[in-house]
């Protein structure tokens, strides 16, 4: 049985590349489509995939926002980003929210495959970099990279910045 899967992305492009990528793929398949997190909503009220892919900028609700609302009404269904937005800037943001993978949409395209495969193996997918990151987090080693001002923002704060609000406005309110 192939397992099912819900792509929310509202490029039209992106959605009909991905979900020919699963689909080329024996024991997956694109089950469910949405063009924004509202009509993702309206379709999980009636059909469960095994898998949702959500893109992070969305028209209408986030796709943060998404996940909040799916992981409180939907707890086994897990959700993997596939996002332009850099994963050391969001990626942590994405994986606080209840995301369980999140990937640049520049990543090759098994990589995809197998951040999809993991995640439907109940694992979390993390990319080499952001592990490296993490690791370097936890160990109490300073990046070299800076923290980025996004990531202390509330979400509140973030969406408002992700979807083009001043952030110095935001910051020194």
């Amino acid at each position: 049985m192939k397992s099912r899967i819900m792509i929310v992305d509202d490029h039209a492009i992106v959605l009909h590349g991905l979900k020919q990528l699963i689909n080329d793929e024996q024991d997956l398949e694109v089950a469910l489509e949405a063009g924004s997190a509202e009509q993702a909503l309206d379709i999980l009220e009636h059909d469960q995939p095994d898998l949702l892919i959500t893109d992070i900028s969305l028209p209408g609700l986030s796709g943060l926002e998404l996940i909040k609302k799916v992981v409180t009404a939907y707890p086994a269904l897990p959700t993997l980003v596939l996002s332009m937005h850099d994963e050391l800037v969001h990626g942590e943001r994405a994986f606080r929210v209840g995301a369980k993978g999140y990937l640049v949409k520049q990543e090759a395209t098994e990589k995809v495959i197998i951040a999809i495969r993991k995640i439907l193996a109940g694992e979390v997918y993390l990319s080499e970099r952001m592990q490296s990151m993490l690791l370097q987090k936890v160990r109490g080693k300073t990046s070299a990279q800076a923290p980025s001002v996004l990531s202390s923002l509330t979400d509140r704060e973030y969406d408002v910045e992700e979807r083009g609000g001043v952030l110095y406005m935001l910051t020194n309110a």
